[in-house]
């Protein structure tokens, strides 16, 4: 499942939009790079409130980001999309919370 530019493109547009994600996006876009909680509250969002394929996200990421690392990209998906190896079933990540803990 190859993400096509124009849907990566429409999501980049969306994710620059929500305040709650912007700093995120910037952080990517300057450096390549985004904190472990920025990837979560990204892959939450898109995977859980938007009804992204997660796979879709994965690749996106894999094509953006600087570190990447497909162990840790593929897990990080898997976990946020609920189908990872977690034994706790239908986890939510709360997106509001996460965002109040995070120090700019």
């Amino acid at each position: 499942m190859e993400p096509r530019p124009d849907h990566v493109r429409s999501l980049e547009r969306w994710l620059y939009r929500v305040p709650s994600h912007r700093s995120n996006m910037k952080e990517l876009s300057a450096t390549g790079f985004m904190s472990n909680r920025g990837r979560q509250i990204v892959c939450s969002f898109l995977v859980r409130d938007m009804g992204i394929d997660w796979r879709m996200g994965a690749e996106w990421f894999e094509t953006c980001l600087l570190d990447y690392d497909p162990c840790s990209n593929y897990g990080n998906w898997t976990y946020g999309a609920g189908v990872g190896n977690d034994p706790r079933e239908d986890r939510y990540f709360s997106i509001p919370k996460q965002v109040s803990a995070l120090k700019y």
